[in-house]
């Protein structure tokens, strides 16, 4: 199904550039023994050795902090020195954690992070899709607040290409991100009860 929400955003090549350099950086920073625990949560698919899934999921963040007006340089953590809290972006007091996937993909919760939902700090996902030969093709596919999410998501049963386990929506289900620039300043106290 077509997302009739998603937004085109160019990413110029020197963001590109330095979304890869990234995820080399932080394979680096993996291999030499850096954040422990988020290496531990990764899975068995070897994502924390892989700089270019690091590398896209870091030019999906520039995405989307590009179509909210924000700028990437700034909004964007770059260092690979810790984790993040849990979300990517702050815009108009929403937390906003990004995540990014090919375009045929649903927007994903990871099965090896469920147990961490209630605690990571964020109150909106994004999901942002990418091209996998041309980075700088992104689209904005949309958002959900966590609660929503929470509550709407399916868990797949280890078929059609997600593990057993994984939290997913389709991305033709989430709000129009256009939306979030209109929201007034909020946090989910209670995410569970949210819409």
């Amino acid at each position: 199904m077509t997302n009739a929400n998603r937004k085109l955003v160019r990413v110029p090549s020197t963001l590109v550039a330095r979304g890869f350099a990234f995820g080399k950086a932080l394979v680096a920073h993996y291999a030499a023994g850096g954040s422990p625990q988020s290496r531990a949560r990764s899975g068995n698919r070897g994502t924390e050795s892989n700089p270019v899934i690091l590398g896209r999921s870091k030019v999906g963040e520039v995405a989307a902090a590009i179509h909210c007006g924000l700028d990437p340089d700034a909004a964007v953590k770059w260092s690979v020195d810790s984790p993040d809290p849990g979300h990517d972006l702050v815009l108009n007091g929403a937390r906003i954690d990004v995540k990014t996937t090919l375009p045929p993909f649903k927007l994903i919760w990871s099965n090896t992070i469920n147990d961490l939902y209630e605690q990571k700090q964020f109150d909106v996902i994004a999901a942002v899709s990418i091209s996998e030969r041309d980075w700088s093709c992104c689209w904005v596919e949309g958002w959900i607040t966590k609660g929503r999410f929470y509550r709407q998501k399916r868990i797949a049963d280890g078929n059609h290409g997600l593990e057993r386990g994984t939290w997913w929506l389709p991305k033709s289900e989430l709000s129009n991100i256009d939306e979030l620039a209109f929201l007034p300043v909020f946090r989910e106290q209670r995410w569970r009860s949210v819409a």
